[in-house]
């Protein structure tokens, strides 16, 4: 896997994980306490206008961690696009989304339900890395002759992080 300018990145410590306001860990507020705003999420597939199947995989989840006086929003967002031109290309999306997906489950928001615990050591790009990998692993043991592009929004508070793979686009749209 080729990556270009990779970022330095830390595990969040268990102060960022609690209240975000207060992620420089120094105890001083990098911003004002404000509600976040409201994830609006949609989606639609179509086969489109030379193929006959559509192999595409979408997954979708939003959740709202409320507690005392903070609401942060999460999201997981995943796109597979199965390339077309290939055996197997709905399977390699399914598989591709379905396996990113369990993983970011397992590895980034369940740990975020226990602030009791420590917080994940690897940083959310990081998580993100794996996950992708995983899913690569996967869909290359279930549709060796298949592919897919892969594009991944993670929402935790107003963080957003992308990973991606193909020739799918990302976009972000600010109201």
């Amino acid at each position: 896997m080729q990556q270009t300018g990779e970022l330095v990145t830390a595990p969040l410590s268990p102060d960022q994980l609690s209240n975000p306001a207060f992620a420089s860990g120094d105890g001083l507020p990098l911003m004002p306490t404000l509600e976040p705003r409201q994830l609006i999420v949609g989606c639609g597939q179509s086969v489109g206008r030379q193929r006959q199947q559509n192999q595409d995989s979408i997954y979708i989840f939003t959740s709202l961690l409320a507690s005392n006086n903070a609401q942060i929003p999460i999201g997981i967002y995943i796109v597979a696009d199965g390339m077309g031109g290939h055996e197997d290309g709905d399977v390699a999306s399914e598989v591709a989304c379905r396996v990113l997906s369990e993983y970011l489950i397992r590895h980034l928001y369940l740990p975020l339900l226990h602030p009791d615990q420590e917080p994940p050591e690897q940083s959310i790009q990081e998580i993100l890395q794996t996950g992708v990998q995983e899913a690569n692993s996967a869909l290359h043991k279930a549709a060796p002759k298949g592919g897919t592009t892969l594009t991944t929004g993670v929402i935790i508070g107003r963080q957003l992080t992308i990973a991606h793979v193909g020739d799918s686009r990302a976009y972000l749209i600010t109201t």
